[in-house]
């Protein structure tokens, strides 16, 4: 069965990464931990944790990429899923441009 494309289009959509999405990342690693983690990268990256901005984003996500190695990790699968997100964004945008 086909989709039309309104649901084809909905299905490749991808979220913006959000800092909401690093803590939660994080959340999984350090558990019970992550208060600490979490406080010291914002302390780090100069943000509240309030931001919802890529810049923000991408700032805290160099400070991850600088930590410690499990950290580390978790700050270039982030790098990823943004390059990802942003690579998506701009194809989307040509299409439609088209």
């Amino acid at each position: 069965m086909a989709e039309d494309d309104g649901n084809a289009a909905a299905s490749r959509q991808l979220e913006k990464p959000t800092l909401a999405d690093a803590r939660t990342a994080l959340e999984r690693l350090y558990g019970p931990h992550l208060n600490d983690v979490w406080a010291s990268l914002l302390v780090r990256a100069g943000l509240t944790g309030e931001e919802n901005d890529l810049n923000s984003f991408h700032r805290l996500v160099t400070c991850m990429c600088a930590g410690e190695p499990i950290t580390r990790i978790c700050g270039r699968s982030l790098e990823i899923r943004a390059a990802t997100y942003s690579r998506l964004t701009a194809a989307a945008a040509q299409g439609k441009a088209a």
